[in-house]
């Protein structure tokens, strides 16, 4: 009754500050290492969760966690200990736009986006400038139908890997598949 608000742990994370995330099925929770601290959706609050289940947490550049939620993601703040439900708003000030599919942080803080209509989306957060690779039939290009079912970084490179096995590199710099 201290702890966890679910015993279903979907996501662990920890943060620069040291603060370790937990997404649950009922609940995103941090632990400074005394104690728990829950945080869930309030239907009458538009800056609570937009839904109590969690199930990916990366931090950006600002300190803010890029949560994913099901099938919708949102990006909560926890210096104000509130979130943007429609985090599309924030990546259209970046020049991202669409729908989320998919979203990393990687080690440099650069954000990687593939939405559902462009293709993935490079955010280069030291220039801030954006690269897209496209979706499309040529090698360079990002196929529409690849689902991505997880990622990881080689040197410069995002690999991603596909849910039926595949696996693909994208240079963000370039906007390329490589």
């Amino acid at each position: 009754r201290d702890g966890l608000s679910n015993s279903q742990i979907n996501y662990m994370f920890q943060d620069s500050k040291g603060y370790v995330w937990i997404g649950t099925s009922y609940g995103l929770n941090r632990y400074d290492g005394y104690r728990f601290r829950t945080f869930y959706s309030d239907p009458n609050d538009t800056t609570s969760l937009r839904s109590n289940y969690v199930d990916m947490i990366m931090e950006d550049d600002e300190g803010r966690l890029w949560l994913k939620q099901g099938m919708n993601f949102s990006l909560f703040d926890p210096k104000t200990e509130k979130t943007v439900r429609n985090p599309s708003q924030v990546l259209s000030k970046l020049g991202i736009k669409g729908g989320i599919d998919r979203l990393y942080v990687d080690s440099k803080k650069n954000l990687w986006i593939k939405n559902y209509d462009d293709g993935m989306y490079f955010y280069d957060i030291k220039t801030k400038k954006k690269t897209l690779t496209k979706y499309g039939y040529n090698e360079e290009d990002l196929p529409k139908d690849f689902w991505i079912s997880s990622f990881a970084e080689y040197d410069h490179n995002l690999l991603m890997t596909s849910s039926n096995g595949e696996l693909i590199a994208i240079d963000g710099s370039r906007g390329q598949v490589v």
